[in-house]
């Protein structure tokens, strides 16, 4: 399975994301390894404000009824917190939340029930449920640096960057709260809580790892001996993003949703790898668990287990009975000046990222009717090439059945989006053929877009030579394994409407980060393949978009 691994876009190429500061303002992005610039650029903007609070108060009540929580106030518990050894070297204002939730009940005629005899019958009295918070420390945390071998678990920093990529992995233990949470549905959502030492771009995308990948150690994992698992990417694994233009020296927020129903069956699980990866080159310094002023927090929001119903003996009433609504208070958040990070929120945030939550059928989607759905499109490409450098770059390759990439090699893809509505937005995925791995067990690769819109090229005759240096914008990075070789892989590209800006072309530009001794080779077919091997499955690259209802 190939593996995305962002540098403007993130690992997988797509994220969303929240602040703290963003509370009170409201926020609206969406995007994923491509988003603005492709791959992973980030194309939403945070906006909103005061005028917003209402509507945004209204997303948080109509999501908590649609999780079972009708009412109560929000309770939270520490669970695996350490006491502070060490204070951060700057003291520095942090956002503190102070708006909780305050459901007062206005009454309501309804109309009343008639009853055929003065007989008193059991009626079932259910205590709402009660919205409760637990905050979770990480049980291990470290950054993987490309191609290192030196284990940075022990540091007091996690770094998340594009250029040279940078991930962060961060193992959480939900052991303490399985027992008070009956399943993942009682989980109305999560939140990730990282303590910015410096400013970035971006935050980073947030992906959620199979529950296969839990078998690390802080203390030895490195980029070159870490698991497979750790570099596999799958569009399913992205559960949240931060914000763009993150500051430093503040508490940082992303809203996430995992989906635990493709490994426990909907149970939630004892542990859970996030990982956390950009496409900016330009990187974000977080605080690890090691800093014990700053540690990384996860705030689970669930709904306490209902109460057995039980039943009593009520005369009904012969006026009409009162059935309570909820209207939510949310009082202005206040700044807390010259205090050292800190932060418990107990109430669940009332913002929320332009990604849709799952919803009971299972998707990130909502159910709607098969005419209101715009289709998915498959575009195979319309042009490929390789083109070779040194002694080779006036040599054609557009004609070959098969595109190398190592070394002086690039692979050039060009897609025509036609097909596209330009009134939809679309998820996009890249698929080719590998049919040859050389032994590396893991290379990488750099996917870009070309920004000039009039630029021109044909796979009959273009080389290297004449291809020249068109402007390019850097989409994100993944990772081929030795065992896809003889596979199709997919490779998450995310949102690429502000890159299809080519009179409805997409020209993709792929790379390695390649050894000259050759053992990071791969092939993978083109579009020739089918002509020059008559009666082989027909498996050009293509490019699928699946359109995002928002």
């Amino acid at each position: 399975m190939a593996s995305l691994g962002l540098a403007a876009t993130g690992l997988g190429l797509m994220y969303f994301t929240t602040t703290a500061a963003a509370a009170a303002d409201g926020i609206s992005n969406v995007s994923n390894l491509s988003g603005g610039v492709g791959v992973s650029g980030i194309d939403g903007t945070a906006g909103g404000g005061v005028d917003e609070a209402t509507s945004k108060t209204q997303e948080l009540e109509d999501l908590l009824l649609d999780a079972g929580f009708d009412g109560g106030a929000v309770e939270e518990e520490d669970v695996g917190g350490t006491d502070p050894e060490e204070a951060l070297s700057t003291v520095v204002p942090t956002f503190t939340s102070t708006h909780v939730p305050t459901y007062s009940p206005t009454l309501a005629p309804v109309e009343p029930t008639p009853t055929a005899s003065p007989s008193m019958s059991p009626i079932l009295l259910e205590a709402p449920a009660k919205l409760l918070s637990t905050t979770l420390y990480p049980v291990a945390d470290a950054w993987l640096e490309y191609n290192d071998t030196l284990p940075r678990g022990s540091k007091k920093y996690l770094k998340v960057d594009g250029v040279d990529p940078r991930a962060s992995l961060l193992k959480f233990n939900l052991s303490s709260i399985i027992d008070d949470v009956r399943s993942a549905d009682d989980i109305v959502g999560f939140m990730l809580r990282l303590y910015s030492i410096t400013n970035g771009p971006f935050g980073g995308k947030i992906d959620l790892l199979d529950g296969d990948c839990n078998d690390w150690d802080e203390y030895t994992i490195s980029w070159t001996n870490a698991p497979k698992c750790i570099f596999r990417n799958n569009s399913d694994y992205l559960v949240g993003r931060f914000e763009e233009e993150v500051p430093a020296h503040e508490w940082n927020e992303a809203v996430i949703f995992p989906n635990f129903d493709g490994d426990n069956d909907g149970a939630l699980p004892s542990l859970i790898t996030l990982r956390v990866s950009s496409n900016y080159p330009d990187g974000i310094t977080y605080a690890s668990r090691e800093n014990v002023t700053a540690s990384p927090e996860l705030v689970v929001y669930y709904t306490e287990p209902a109460p057995t119903a039980s039943p009593t003996n009520a005369v009904p009433s012969e006026g009409p009975t009162r059935a309570p609504s909820f209207s939510p208070m949310v009082p202005t958040p206040t700044m807390s000046p010259l205090k050292a990070p800190t932060g418990n929120p107990t109430d669940f945030p009332t913002y929320f990222p332009t990604t849709i939550a799952p919803t009971d059928n299972g998707t990130k989607y909502p159910s709607m009717s098969p005419s209101a759905t715009p289709p998915s499109i498959i575009l195979p490409v319309s042009q490929d090439a390789m083109l070779r450098g040194g002694e080779f770059s006036n040599s054609r390759y557009g004609r070959d059945p098969f595109v190398t990439l190592h070394d002086e090699r690039k692979a050039i893809l060009e897609f025509d989006l036609s097909d596209a509505n330009p009134n939809v937005v679309y998820e996009y995925t890249l698929q080719f053929f590998v049919t040859y791995v050389a032994e590396n067990e893991v290379r990488s690769v750099t996917a870009s877009h070309v920004t000039e819109q009039d630029y021109v090229w044909s796979d009959f005759d273009v080389t290297w030579e004449n291809f020249g240096s068109p402007a390019l914008e850097e989409i994100g990075w993944f990772s081929i394994f030795r065992d896809d070789a003889e596979s199709l892989v997919e490779i998450p590209l995310g949102k690429l409407s502000n890159s299809t800006i080519i009179g409805n072309r997409l020209i993709l530009v792929l790379e390695t980060r390649a050894e000259e001794s050759g053992r990071d080779k791969f092939d993978f077919r083109a579009k020739e393949y089918s002509e020059e091997f008559p009666g082989m499955m027909d498996t050009p690259p293509t490019l699928i978009g699946v359109p995002v209802l928002e």
